[in-house]
């Protein structure tokens, strides 16, 4: 019998999406708005797992955690929220929810394997305390058959990236992740534990600025029974979990300093003392990877970050690009995240929806991407993906820059004037890049082409590629053609 799941969420569109893709992989899943609806429902028939939103509008997420385990003692319960801090997911881990999960998140890598380790832990044991952390995570990595697979590039800074990582991977020596936030830092230190010697040992993961720094030195390096109020039992710190593995700290440039210099101490001399413990000093051996969105030269400058911490973690620095430097990598990445988050025949992109992820600037880069891919596919549910499916920070990007394209006030009024100096823009909004000029012109790659080279801007985009100035917007007439030429 396929797991049960009873979905809470006050968005329809949230609830009826998870249900959809639930049901794609072979999960028994309903649906509902409302607490009474859904609470009425878990008492006709025993769910395996209860997925709800926290901020609801009759009662929030917590109460409702608790009515749950009121009616189903057994069934699990899964919190999803926007707003959450540690605080709030600590509390409902103590009132009995077996995880949380922070809003947006991805279908396929986040809510997917959430979902079968509980099942698959609840099938062959209680679910261990240890993974009640707030916000990280400790599991060992089957390595895929390619665990660059992900890395779908054309640009010559990412194919950089992937030809040295299995070197980077195979050395063993500490890694430094830098980029804004959403280009794929996680992936990265994924795929360097996949191809290292530590892959069949665990990954501990680990967001620096999510955790309290009052919790910090508790989470980092364990406590023994009785070292603090709360402390009721010995408990091993993330330092001792990843030991013979590979510990990843995401935003570590948010580490306040003091637990900076610890980290500095540990990495120095791999010894571990957990609070409480004052005899005892561990051992632990393990390979760090490091991420952050920050600029940490400017933080050393400022006293906000251990220059010798900083040496320590960039020992092999991994710089990885914004999302709007390396668009020729667009359409392959749409058909990857296509097929990951859409199960089966995925609805196909029209060229202005194309033309419109080309022209966005992605502030969220890969992850925003990652979002509009699937809030497409989800309203489109398996249509042709148009305009209107697109999320609403892509379409009043389009409408704000539609009005734009075309031709400036001082143009010409000729329609020969209008499409060069329409063509122009799409070339420079494109970064010359003809194959998605021509989605925004809504035109094929041909015609552009052509076009191209009937009014010759062949010299004059190349001088734009070179940085000479704007486009012209005197007139600029057509180079002659013969009688027999034709359009």
């Amino acid at each position: 019998m396929p797991p049960s799941i009873l979905i809470l969420d006050d968005e329809p569109l949230v609830g009826s999406s998870l249900r959809r893709f639930l049901e794609r992989d072979s999960f028994e899943a309903e649906s509902f708005e409302r607490p009474a609806q859904a609470l009425e429902r878990l008492k006709q028939q025993p769910f395996d797992l209860f997925l709800t939103d926290l901020n609801l509008p009759e009662f929030d997420g917590i109460e409702v955690l608790q009515r749950v385990k009121k009616i189903r003692p057994h069934c699990e319960v899964v919190i999803m929220t926007g707003y959450a801090t540690v605080e709030t997911a600590i509390e409902a881990i103590k009132r009995g929810a077996v995880d949380y999960l922070t809003k947006p998140f991805s279908y396929r890598e986040r809510l997917l394997p959430l979902l079968h380790s509980i099942l698959e832990a609840d099938a062959t044991e209680s679910w261990p305390e240890e993974r009640r952390r707030a916000d990280a995570t400790a599991r060992p990595v089957r390595p895929a058959a390619d665990p660059l697979d992900f890395l779908v590039t054309r640009s010559p800074g990412m194919q950089r990236i992937a030809t040295t990582l299995p070197r980077i991977a195979r050395s063993g020596g500490n890694v430094l992740l830098r980029g804004e936030s959403g280009t794929g830092k996680e992936g990265i230190a994924d795929a360097i534990h996949a191809l290292s010697e530590r892959a069949d040992k665990p990954l501990v993961k680990v967001n620096c600025a999510a955790i309290p720094e009052s919790l910090l030195e508790s989470e980092f390096f364990g406590h023994k029974k009785g070292a603090f109020t709360g402390a009721h039992r010995d408990r091993d710190g993330l330092f001792q979990s990843a030991h013979t593995g590979t510990l990843f700290l995401d935003e570590v440039g948010d580490l306040p300093l003091g637990i900076q210099a610890k980290l500095l101490r540990v990495l120095q001399s791999g010894e571990v003392q957990q609070l409480g413990d004052a005899g005892k000093v561990g051992r632990v051996d393990f390979r760090l990877i490091a991420a952050t969105n920050r600029n940490l030269e400017a933080a050393i400058a400022q006293g906000a970050f251990r220059e010798d911490l900083y040496y320590r973690l960039a020992v092999l620095p991994v710089e990885l690009p914004p999302l709007r430097e390396r668009l020729e990598d667009l359409d392959g990445l749409i058909r990857v995240l296509s097929a990951r988050i859409g199960p089966g025949e995925a609805a196909r992109m029209s060229d202005p929806v194309l033309g419109a992820l080309h022209t966005y600037p992605w502030p969220g880069n890969v992850r925003e991407l990652e979002n509009a891919v699937e809030h497409a596919l989800v309203l489109a549910d398996g249509d042709e993906v148009r305009l209107e499916h697109l999320p609403a920070a892509i379409q009043d990007h389009v409408a704000s820059t539609s009005s734009s394209l075309p031709v400036p006030p001082q143009v010409a009024g000729t329609l020969e004037d209008i499409e060069v100096s329409c063509i122009l823009q799409a070339m420079q909004k494109t970064g010359f890049n003809q194959t998605h000029a021509a989605r925004v012109l809504g035109i094929t790659r041909r015609t552009l082409a052509y076009r191209i080279g009937k009014y010759g801007l062949r010299g004059q985009l190349e001088s734009l590629r070179q940085g000479n100035g704007p486009p012209r917007m005197a007139r600029i007439r057509p180079v002659p053609r013969s009688s027999s030429a034709s359009i």
